[in-house]
């Protein structure tokens, strides 16, 4: 397969590193035009829901070329190598540490560029061309050198296209799931009383020694570095010190970084052994269901809550100890209908199943990504694979 310089499938570079809004003349803004900055490019996707913003005067002079939909992103460092594409045309401004990467028309597919360079391969070439031994990054004048196979142009667009169907459901779930959250929240926002957490729930504090393991499957959630979304779930190389054993449904909530707020519904337990990193606090409800707790804690009257104690914390690794959460007033969810505390459970558990369909294609992607590009399986066979799952 022929193999030539990223440079030659690019019509544009777009790279603002170095660049502030201080250096501009002006400052962030509390609402405005969203600035993308490299730890918000996670799982594929640009999630801009805490991005900082700049009032439209800025972003018009912080990107005299602006970005289009179907660019791709890249993050020259810390991390680097995530790979996420502009969904459309809507103002958005390039952060530092961040590459746009513009297809040359007729010459590259877009998706197919951004798969690439987040496999194994491509991820490999961007390693040898980084430096820095602390922190890996890359330069332009490196990037640009990256080796990248090429194939005839159906070709390109007919693996974006299967790779695309699963990243499409992925961020369908995705929206799902943050309009279930977000009415999960209205329904127990309507109770107007207010009681101590610890009224409500119990911490569950059962540990082991995952060393003396030896069973093959082990649901673990843990929060890796740079992860802002709720949770994720490892397998069992991961493990490497003591967990929380959960042997009931809790809610987990993440003691790290209260500021975005990280809640995880266990709410079925299978067969399997279960456990959770130390950086969470396990809540077992008293007397409500385990849908309740879950939203009441989603409540930003909750996280205000966490954050007040933990103001004289600072620092990026802000703690929020257990039994000063068991101190926090939520909504009390005891005194809404029986209709309404069923609607919330019901939503509960439409957020975990679209989390587990997410794992499900997102494992999918992950196992079609290389055998796309290495030609091991067809186009046809991996469209057949991605119809049975999506």
């Amino acid at each position: 397969m022929k193999r030539v310089p990223l440079e030659e499938l690019l019509e544009q570079i777009i790279d603002h590193r170095g660049k502030t809004p201080k250096k501009l003349g002006t400052d962030f803004t509390l609402s405005g035009v969203p600035v993308a900055s490299a730890q918000l490019v996670t799982g594929g996707v640009l999630d801009l829901t805490d991005a900082r913003c700049v009032d439209e005067g800025t972003w018009r002079r912080w990107m005299p070329v602006p970005l289009e939909e179907g660019d791709v992103l890249l993050t020259s460092e810390a991390p680097l190598g995530r790979v996420a594409w502009v969904k459309d045309g809507a103002p958005l401004v390039l952060g530092q540490r961040l590459f746009a990467l513009r297809a040359a028309k007729n010459v590259t597919d877009s998706r197919y560029l951004g798969y690439w360079l987040s496999s194994a391969e491509g991820q490999a070439s961007l390693g040898a061309h980084a430096t820095g031994s602390t922190v890996s990054g890359i330069r332009q004048s490196a990037l640009r050198k990256v080796q990248v196979p090429v194939r005839d142009l159906d070709a390109q667009r007919a693996i974006g296209e299967v790779l695309g169907a699963l990243d499409d459901k992925i961020a369908a779930n995705r929206a799902a799931a943050h309009a279930a959250r977000d009415l999960a929240v209205a329904v127990v926002s309507t109770s107007s009383n207010l009681v101590k957490l610890g009224d409500v729930v119990r911490i569950v504090r059962k540990s082991m020694n995952p060393s003396a393991l030896d069973l093959e499957v082990v649901k673990h959630f843990s929060l890796p570095a740079f992860d802002a979304g709720a949770a994720t779930i490892d397998s069992p190389s991961s493990i490497k010190s003591t967990k929380n054993l959960l042997q009931e449904p809790v809610v987990l909530v993440s003691k790290l970084n209260p500021r975005i707020p990280r809640i995880w519904a266990v709410d079925r337990l299978p067969a399997e052994l279960v456990l959770a990193s130390t950086e969470f606090i396990a809540l077992a409800p008293i007397g409500i269901g385990i849908g309740a707790v879950w939203a009441s804690l989603l409540d930003p009257r909750f996280t205000q809550s966490v954050l007040e104690r933990t103001a004289g914390t600072t620092g990026s690794h802000q703690r929020v100890k257990p039994e000063q959460m068991l101190d926090i007033e939520v909504r009390d969810v005891r005194e809404l209908a029986v209709e309404q505390r069923e609607l919330v459970e019901s939503l509960c558990r439409k957020v975990n199943a679209v989390a587990d369909e997410k794992q499900l294609l997102a494992s999918t992607r992950d196992e079609l990504l290389p055998l796309l590009m290495s030609g091991r399986i067809t186009i046809k066979d991996a469209e057949k694979t991605v119809e049975e799952v999506v």
